[in-house]
């Protein structure tokens, strides 16, 4: 069985300087695992992830050139495959800085420990370490109650021992403890869900967490924006249950704008992706629209909720553009006559690539002639896509997304995914079964 590791590198960016390009490069040392792709993905301040580029990997040995126009905390990302054919996930985080352009640091790896550096950058040192604290320590499981707020305590205590030590810069210092603040919401959050019916630890919990800094003590700062999951954890300390309500007390409990914004943002995506649509679609608009007046990005939001109204029943099939393998552009009107099965879905999807046998053997066994089969990937490599419909013997209607507008018109938020159109092209199924349920057959058997 070949063994491998698959990296990725995610940029959260902070101040913008003067544009250098900087590198890091070194060895990937591992004794049972074979690196077979390291990429590049960049994000910006709240996470959103740029397309991945491709790093270099020769013999071992990796390079990871960007330009880089402001400090950045960046993480790899990995899955690794060990000699046992068992899978897991592995991260680490780097800081990166026009200051410094040009760092070594080879990468250990080992089945089961957090990957280790060997470097002279004492902030890529404070990272890993910390990385291994959390990677080591952070319990998945419950710990007596008078053994957590000892272990909370040392946690954010060994947090703050790594950042004297290494003598990282400020910058990598209040990341830490941020990054060490959020793990203990996460903690406790995990034992809140663990124990939601016992009350006598609820109460515990309770009194524990009243010990604990408040999330705006530790979150109303633009460097807490760059941990993922932040935007929640402020999220959760904010009262009401209406979100109109929630934006109040936001604005009550936060002064820096940077938090501001970005949580505004969390809680208007949110809404404009869990919205139901075909309950009253204009009034969810009105709604949005006078939540966000006076917003620099309103006019945004309100094109994206417009957008996402191709999701209500009985609406046409949008007519953003998808392609084929040979570059022929296609629109849904194309298809006008037939019933059409769609299945949304990308060549590094475990759960898509699985769907695929039982949709071909659907296809092969449907009666109904009416029914039309398009797969339509979302795939950003071409290459990718392509090799993958040649191993899965996928043949006919197959395409690629020509940008993420069709997704989005669609409020596609994972895939795969499917939908049903009528012969006039009007939707008529939104989140159809997959091919693996066995009532979707019956399904399309009846659409005549």
């Amino acid at each position: 069985m070949k063994r491998f590791l698959i990296f990725c590198l995610s940029a959260f960016w902070l101040l913008p300087t003067k544009a250098e390009t900087v590198t890091v490069s070194g060895k990937i040392v591992s004794d049972n695992s074979t690196v077979i792709e390291l990429s590049l993905s960049r994000a910006a301040v709240g996470g959103l992830f740029m397309q991945p580029e491709t790093v270099t990997i020769d013999d071992g040995k990796y390079t990871l050139t960007l330009d880089c126009t402001a400090p950045c905390f960046a993480t790899l990302y990995g899955t690794l495959i060990d000699s046992r054919n068992d899978m897991r996930q592995i991260s680490l985080p780097v800081y990166l800085s026009p200051d410094r352009k040009k760092t070594k640091m080879d990468i250990v790896l080992s089945e089961k420990k957090a990957p280790e550096v060997k470097t002279k950058d004492r902030n890529m040192k404070a990272l890993a370490e910390f990385n291994g604290l959390f990677y080591n320590h952070y319990l998945t499981h419950s710990l007596p109650i008078e053994e957590i707020k000892p272990f909370l305590d040392k946690f954010s205590d060994t947090a703050k021992d790594i950042i004297a030590h290494t003598r990282c810069d400020k910058e990598v210092g209040e990341y830490i403890e941020i990054w060490a603040y959020a793990q203990i919401f996460d903690y406790m959050n995990q034992l809140y869900h663990m124990n939601r019916r016992n009350e006598p630890v609820l109460a515990a919990l309770k009194e524990i967490k009243a010990a604990l800094p408040k999330e705006e003590e530790i979150f109303d700062n633009a460097t807490a924006m760059l941990r993922p999951g932040v935007a929640q954890h402020v999220r959760q300390s904010l009262k009401g249950s209406a979100i109109e309500e929630v934006l109040a007390d936001l604005h009550r409990k936060y002064t820096d704008k940077t938090v501001i914004s970005e949580v505004e943002r969390f809680l208007f995506e949110r809404y404009i992706l869990s919205y139901d649509y075909n309950k009253d679609a204009q009034k969810g608009y009105e709604r949005l629209k006078q939540m966000t007046r006076g917003n620099d990005m309103s006019d945004i939001y309100l094109e994206r909720f417009r957008l996402r109204t191709n999701t209500v029943i009985g609406s046409d099939a949008p007519e953003a553009v998808f392609v084929d393998a040979e570059g022929n552009e296609r629109k849904f009107s194309d298809f006008k006559g037939k019933y059409l099965y769609v299945d949304f879905w990308a060549s590094w999807c475990i759960p898509c690539v699985n769907e695929i046998p039982h949709l071909l053997d659907l296809k092969k066994n449907l009666q109904n002639k009416n029914v039309e089969f398009i797969g339509i990937s979302i795939d950003s490599d071409r290459e990718a896509w392509v090799k993958k419909m040649q191993q899965l013997n996928l043949s006919g209607n197959q395409f690629i997304i020509k940008d993420n507008l069709l997704a989005e018109m669609l409020n596609i938020r994972g895939v795969p995914f499917f939908v049903i159109y009528d012969k006039n092209g009007k939707l008529l199924k939104y989140d159809a079964p997959r091919p693996s349920n066995g009532e979707l057959k019956d399904i399309l058997e009846s659409l005549q």
